[in-house]
């Protein structure tokens, strides 16, 4: 049966170990784009990883467009969090501050040199209008790797057919659908996801190459879910690239796709740890930002680290996921206790 039905089956370890050797691994912007919501080492590590495999990596004209679309509003929502992450946490300081002088004649850290730092970095996080030397680095990796752009009459065949497979429910692109056309007077921006996709297959066409698609997204027109788990790219995605390159196809989520490259080149765990907690960002629109009080545990844990905290709020700000939440939240007892202090 899998000689018939191929796209129901999963690649065997062996399939996957021969596929890393010879493919082309393809981004999708959203990758790209989360380069700018990671702290600086884990995007120093990113790009390592991704320059030891520079002569197989492409992307698509769609998702290169894609990226530069939408980079700055990116780094405008980066600036933004990370200006009220430091309002945050210089409000909180001067609480404990206030805090210990009832016990300490001097206090045991300077807040006022953290505090001026930690303001004074406001003015340097980069922004809209700043230089980007994240883009400068994404230029270099992807200089003649970026695919060309279908032709006007191929995109209006594309928009012709992609009406009808997003009535049908055909992967990709049909679930935000609805939401991309409430902005968009063109009623185009919806089958992004179809023409980067038709691009993937020209290029593994052309080139003779399998590809592996690593991309941030989890929803269901790119995912086959059972039960709520995930188990692999959608069957008629994997049918579609083979019968229209004759080539295999094989997806993977940032994380899968660092935690893979472990066998073949050095990855830091805490730069998986990041990653995965971008993506649950990315990914979740129901998530808020951290009350107030969450900062509390985390400096009391780093006030005395002062050459350390703006890089440590860099790091914090862009990891704003449910689990840190968890992780940096006050205990109750804990909470009680302050509280009863004050």
């Amino acid at each position: 049966m899998k000689k018939i039905f191929p796209e129901f089956y999963n690649l065997e370890p062996e399939e996957i170990k021969n596929l890393w050797k010879d493919c082309l691994f393809v981004f999708d912007a959203n990758v790209l784009l989360n380069l700018y919501r990671y702290s600086f080492e884990t995007r120093k590590n990113l790009i390592g990883i991704l320059k030891n495999f520079s002569d197989r990596i492409w992307i698509p004209h769609q998702f290169a467009l894609e990226y530069q679309r939408n980079r700055m509003g990116v780094i405008e929502e980066q600036k933004i969090k990370y200006d009220k992450s430091v309002d945050t946490i210089v409000s909180e300081l001067e609480n404990i501050e206030a805090l210990l002088k009832n016990y300490f004649e001097n206090l045991p850290f300077d807040t006022k040199n953290i505090k001026e730092e930690l303001v004074k970095s406001k003015e340097t996080y980069p922004n809209c209008n700043s230089e980007d030397p994240m883009r400068s680095e994404i230029d270099l990796l992807f200089a003649d790797k970026v695919g060309t752009p279908f032709k006007k009459e191929e995109l209006s065949s594309i928009y012709r057919d992609g009406s009808e497979r997003y009535n049908k429910d055909i992967p990709p692109g049909y679930c935000d659908a609805k939401k991309k056309d409430e902005d968009d007077p063109t009623k185009t921006k919806k089958f992004g996801d179809l023409v980067g996709w038709l691009q993937i297959i020209a290029k593994a066409k052309e080139s003779k190459k399998s590809i592996i698609f690593i991309t941030s997204e989890r929803k269901e027109d790119w995912w086959r879910k059972v039960k709520g788990k995930t188990v692999g790219p959608r069957h008629e995605l994997v049918s579609e690239f083979q019968e229209g390159s004759e080539q295999l196809f094989y997806m993977y989520d940032m994380e899968r796709f660092l935690s893979y490259a472990k066998e073949f080149h050095h990855v830091d765990e805490k730069t998986i740890v990041e990653v995965k907690k971008v993506e649950e960002v990315y990914n979740d629109p129901l998530i808020s930002e951290r009350d107030a009080a969450n900062y509390t545990e985390v400096i009391k844990f780093h006030v005395d680290q002062d050459d350390n905290v703006v890089d440590f709020l860099r790091g914090v700000e862009s990891s704003d996921s449910a689990d840190t939440e968890k992780e940096l939240a006050p205990q109750p007892e804990q909470s009680e206790s302050l509280d009863n202090k004050n």
